[in-house]
């Protein structure tokens, strides 16, 4: 099987690419930003590496399934360059894709929502990046016969061990566990948030890959969120974390607002339960505290 995985010099796609290699995946597609290859070549296998901003689409042809995980979600981007890498380039993967029968699984996110899931499970992005993803899966919702071939996964917040190169993007698992100051927010207790280990979100991966092969198709539900379905305060999170750093929390006011910050998270994992078991399978994610261990031990042991 050849595969391609756009994003494939990031956090999730590196993860995923390990995973494929150690199922004797290797022919590999990367396109990611050329700056970007010597972090992918690192340690990987994979047969071609792709610049996004030189690329043209002919590569799809032979590709037998696509993993589009590649966004822009900085916040310090131009909402121009965001839109241009989110959705211009999304829309052209998802076309080329269906002329050539591709099966794609795109990364979605837990953005769409607005600042409290309690109130309203309703998409209201607060942010472009989240926005960007929206605007994806309605094309996806218009026209559900015509991308019968794209599966769409909202990642909740995603964290790991090898996030380093994210810098002030990374999660505040791995910031904290990487050495930078124990700072929550007054209110974290009341903050609470959906956090996924990324070997979970890349099980989910593998999954999907099993579906299609299984079904040659991704069925009716097409849209799922992908959490362990358990909301979790910064406050727990962040007592978690201390056992194993020994450092005090730092304690400042929250500046944000429900208009811009989202305040309570929850993926409602039903759908996609409901996939893993027409493959006789069980999804049972990481709790918080065995997911904060392996990272530890990742980093340490």
């Amino acid at each position: 099987m050849k595969i391609t995985v756009t994003g494939g010099a990031g956090f999730i796609g590196r993860e995923l690419i390990r995973k494929l290699n150690a199922l004797d995946y290797n022919d590999i597609i990367v396109v990611d930003n050329l700056d970007e290859y010597a972090r992918v070549y690192d340690g990987l296998i994979f047969s071609e590496f792709k610049d996004f901003h030189n690329i043209d689409f002919s590569f799809l042809e032979n590709v037998d399934f696509i993993f589009h995980l590649g966004a822009n979600s900085s916040t310090r981007s131009k909402i121009e360059e965001i839109y241009e890498g989110n959705y211009v380039f999304t829309i052209q993967l998802f076309l080329e894709a269906k002329r050539k029968n591709i099966p794609v699984v795109f990364a979605s996110s837990g953005a769409i929502y607005g600042s409290d899931r309690r109130i309203s499970s309703a998409p209201s992005p607060l942010t472009a990046y989240g926005y960007t993803k929206l605007v994806c899966e309605k094309m996806i919702n218009h026209f559900p016969d015509f991308y019968d071939n794209v599966v769409c996964l909202r990642y909740h917040n995603v964290y790991g061990a090898t996030e380093a190169h994210k810098g002030d993007m990374s999660s505040i698992v791995y910031k904290w566990m990487s050495g930078a100051e124990h700072c929550l927010f007054c209110d974290s207790s009341t903050i609470k948030r959906d956090f996924v280990h990324v070997d979970d979100i890349n099980e989910v991966h593998l999954t999907f890959i099993e579906y299609w092969e299984k079904f040659k198709s991704f069925g009716k539900t097409r849209i799922y969120d992908v959490g362990t379905g358990k909301a979790v305060s910064f406050q727990k999170l962040g007592n978690t974390i201390k056992k194993y750093t020994k450092k005090k929390i730092r304690y400042i006011d929250n500046p944000f607002t429900h208009e811009n910050y989202q305040f309570y998270t929850e993926a409602d994992t039903t759908a996609l339960r409901g996939a893993f078991r027409k493959l006789g399978k069980k999804f049972i994610p990481m709790r918080i505290k065995d997911g904060v261990k392996k990272v530890y031990n990742d980093l340490y042991l």
